[in-house]
């Protein structure tokens, strides 16, 4: 019996009891047909013989299909082309031609059970609990549910008429067909727990996940619920990734029983664990409908974290299928013929975290859940008010509507933002069940430790009082525990030691450094990863993708923060300083040169009317702005067609730092931000004159890593009209920092999130909302392995820097024609990054911005 041990790696491997086309467990006998042709047949029952996960009868492929179907397992079954697409439309989270509602069909009509908050029915108003009594004109009271659904569906885009009864009141709501979206998970924070619902294991899952805790603080936390009710499975890949958010390194994640193999895989280094603290309690809701990877998460959750499960026995479905398309069974030219678009086949059993057994016997729960409530929820004027005054639930809103009493609100609100919220009240309901020996926090989370001593408790409180407002202080601020205080007021708190202090100045002086080089660590060495024009290291020649082996003499340490105090240490006072680089296979002496400390400017490159400006490290108000100035005036004096300001990765200090760079393009009297805490309205800023470069034609480079200031900053020019943004969607986090230092000499770092809007007028939002580009671009980066290639080869590139400011084709075709074996398509990136540092990613950039912006 052979054993593997794998790391988490990206398989065409997909399984759950829905994944291709929604069957039920009755239909899953229908979905396999005949190929069509003889050839056919032979070669997929050869290919099923090949993977099936255990060993077939022999000659098994020489009976007829439907003896040889009757030997498989209801799982390995041949797919329509329609399901395939269909499939295909599943794994991306798209449903088409859809309003977005999840309904039965009852003898009174259709009732709504779930609304997707991405759906044209969301918007116009649909709630969970309203009866569709008519469609178009037409009744459906009575009619089946596959019969009414044609009715709702159709062609993306058509709109449709929808007769609703809301308790006692009839409403008629227009609403559209679109291609829908769907969340895979959506998560909710109730005091110090967090709420997690699950719909299925699509793509996506796992990053997604990441993204929507990314301001949340896993010490923030002392319970997580998940809901994986009626999930019915999706991706293994998917799977794996978000289980190890909740495990530590090295736990098995699932083991896997096929054709005379077992296999395993674990969490390793690159995945992390923020949400493995063995203190966070770990509540899972399952039931019936919970099948595939639904058990998986459930049962690791269950082997590693004790985690407690509540609700019913799951499905009972341990089985791997993979998914192939015909084309790659039967060969194109055969394909094109068949009426089969793929093939699924079991080619295993997983065995969650490693040992236990779902197959045929499901996650055996820890205890019921309680008996459902009934349904009571606000008004439905009350309710829309909700709705349209809150974008997302939001803690204080849901506490006020609990108090109320109201039982379902969540959902019926907020469709299937609210879910996450109602798994935290099911949890809620069984609290008191729960066994001590299970749970590992108090039950009403009244017991809550502190950081602080009793005197700087006090002087925190005064503080806060003293600073705060637009909220109960009374109850919050004197009343609550202070750490609970902070997380009601959106804040986190941290206690700044000397050594903090002191790392935190290394950190910034390696952002900001004289020397000129960004440095990781990668394999046990120091390396090059950014080198800034006109600094000491640039003139020095040193390259992107260099290994700095030793400075003064001395070995430097392969770590970030130590390397960077020794470097600092040596260039204090120093006017030169020796570094030894290893570049390839050699390794050879480089000296920098030092004159008057400065701050690097911005780096900027001008090619073909576009002029490229990296704001990527926004510092001080002042600084940022006086440097962005500069280089625009030199823009406007090349009269380029247009600029553009680089804010990936950017995160900057304050909305102040945002308001600045702004008035620079604003117009007189133009709100630029409105800054809201919990939402309670802070400040405005207000163009006082017309900014010096308001007729600018402006890009913004944005991705997911931008957040903060330089988020708020992207998004107001974007909705203010003062430019276009290009990239993926940020990050959704707005926060800043502030420091206080107590009576006693201790050191605060309190970081208070906001939300910020480019308008004062009408309602405020809650939650920060992540901003989405103009135009979608995908922004090209080259491996530092393959910079390391190319840089092998070269011996002297001052010469070239110091001869041609930036890099244009023509040299850079000149140079390749030098290097034996080099290839222009594939070495010119790399090459230009090697020779001219930070300024060559640039101009590999303005390829790619010269096709988004048409330039």
């Amino acid at each position: 019996m052979k054993r593997r041990i794998v790391g988490i790696v990206a398989m065409v491997i997909a399984f759950g009891v829905h994944v291709i086309a929604g069957e039920t467990p009755a239909q899953r006998g229908q979905a396999a047909k005949k190929p069509a042709s003889g050839v056919d047949t032979a070669l997929v029952k050869q290919y099923i013989m090949n993977q099936f996960f255990r060993p077939l009868p022999a000659g098994a492929d020489e009976r007829s299909w439907k003896a040889f179907d009757s030997l498989l397992d209801p799982w390995t079954r041949l797919v329509s082309k329609e399901q395939w697409k269909q499939y295909l439309d599943d794994r991306r989270g798209i449903v088409r031609g859809r309003i977005g509602i999840i309904a039965s069909a009852t003898p009174q009509g259709n009732v709504v059970e779930g609304v997707r908050s991405t759906g044209p029915a969301y918007r116009s108003g649909l709630m969970v609990g309203d009866i569709i009594e008519g469609v178009n004109d037409t009744s459906i009271i009575g009619m089946d549910q596959r019969q009414s659904t044609m009715l709702i569906r159709g062609a993306v885009g058509t709109s449709v008429l929808l007769d609703v009864r809301r308790g006692e009141t009839c409403l008629r709501i227009v609403t559209f067909r679109d291609d829908i979206m769907i969340l895979p998970v959506t998560v909710g924070v109730l005091g110090r727990t967090l709420g997690v619902h699950i719909k299925e294991f699509d793509s996506g899952l796992s990053s997604m996940f990441r993204e929507l805790v990314q301001g949340i603080e896993p010490d923030q936390i002392d319970t997580i619920v998940i809901d994986v009710r009626d999930n019915p499975g999706g991706s293994l890949n998917e799977t794996e990734m978000l289980l190890c958010q909740f495990l530590a390194m090295g736990d098995t994640v699932v083991s896997f029983k096929g054709r005379g193999a077992e296999w395993a895989t674990v969490c390793v280094e690159l995945f992390g664990g923020p949400w493995s603290d063995p203190r966070i309690a770990i509540v899972v809701l399952q039931d019936s409908g919970s099948a595939s990877a639904s058990e998986l998460f459930a049962g690791a959750l269950a082997v590693h974290r004790d985690a407690i499960i509540v609700g019913t026995r799951s499905f009972g479905k341990g089985r791997v299928q993979s998914i192939v398309p015909i084309e790659g069974v039967i060969g194109k030219k055969a394909a094109a013929l068949s009426n089969i678009g793929g093939v699924r086949v079991t080619t295993s059993t997983f065995h969650p975290g490693g040992r236990m057994n779902v197959d045929g016997l499901g996650v055996p729960p820890n205890l019921p859940l309680a008996p459902a409530e009934a349904r009571r929820t606000p008004r439905p004027q009350e309710a829309l008010r909700l709705r349209s005054a809150y974008a997302t639930p939001h803690a204080r809103v849901i506490d006020s509507l609990n108090a109320a009493g109201y039982v379902g609100y969540a959902e019926t609100v907020w469709g299937d933002l609210g879910s996450p919220f109602h798994a935290i009240r099911e949890l809620d309901r069984v609290r008191p069940e729960i066994p001590a020996a299970y749970w590992a926090c108090t039950a009403d989370h009244t017991v809550v430790a502190t950081m602080f001593t009793p005197a700087d408790e006090a002087e925190v409180r005064r503080m806060l009082r003293k600073t705060y407002s637009g909220v109960d202080v009374e109850s919050i601020v004197r009343v609550e525990p202070l750490e609970r205080a902070f997380d009601q007021l959106q804040q986190s708190v941290s206690i700044i030691t000397p050594q903090d202090a002191a790392l935190k100045r290394v950190r910034r002086s390696a952002q900001w450094n004289h020397i000129g080089v960004v440095l990781s660590v990668q394999r046990g060495m120091l390396v090059v990863t950014g080198l800034r024009p006109g600094t000491p290291a640039y003139m020095a020649g040193i390259c992107i993708g260099d290994r700095l082996v030793n400075a003064g003499g001395r070995p430097l340490v392969a770590d970030h923060d130590r390397a960077w105090e020794q470097l600092q240490a040596l260039t204090r006072h120093a006017k030169r300083l020796t570094v030894d680089v290893r570049r390839g296979q050699r390794q050879f002496p480089l000296h920098l040169t030092f004159g008057e400390f400065e701050f690097p400017e911005l780096p900027s490159l001008t090619e073909g009317g576009l002029r490229y400006i990296d704001l990527r490290v926004l510092g001080d108000g002042k600084s940022s702005v006086f440097k962005l100035i500069s280089e625009l005036n030199e823009a406007d004096n090349e009269h380029l067609d247009a600029v553009v300001l680089d804010v990936r990765g950017a995160r900057g200090s304050t909305p102040a730092v945002a308001a600045r760079l702004m008035e620079l393009f604003a117009r007189r009297g133009d709100t630029l931000l409105s800054i809201y805490r919990n939402g309670v309205h802070q400040k405005t800023y207000v163009a006082d004159a017309d900014g010096e470069f308001r007729r600018t034609n402006l890009f913004i480079m944005i991705d997911g890593s931008t957040s903060d200031a330089a988020e708020a900053f992207a998004g107001a020019m974007q909705r203010n009209g003062y430019a276009r943004l290009l990239g993926t969607t940020t990050s959704g986090r707005t926060a800043d920092e502030q420091r206080h230092v107590l009576t006693s000499g201790t050191e605060l770092l309190i970081t208070s999130r906001y939300v910020s809007t480019p308008s004062p007028a009408g309602g405020f939002p809650l939650e920060s909302m992540p901003i989405h580009p103009d135009v979608e671009v995908s922004w090209p980066t080259t491996p530092v392995s393959e910079i390391q290639r190319v840089s092998a080869s070269l011996r002297d590139v001052l010469p070239w820097r110091t001869s041609y400011h930036m890099p244009t084709e023509s040299l850079l075709t000149e140079y390749l024609t030098k290097l034996p074996g080099a290839n222009r398509l594939r070495d010119s990136e790399p090459l230009a990054e090697v020779i001219w540092g930070d300024r060559g990613r640039a101009y590999n950039l303005l390829a790619v911005l010269k096709k988004a912006t048409r330039y």
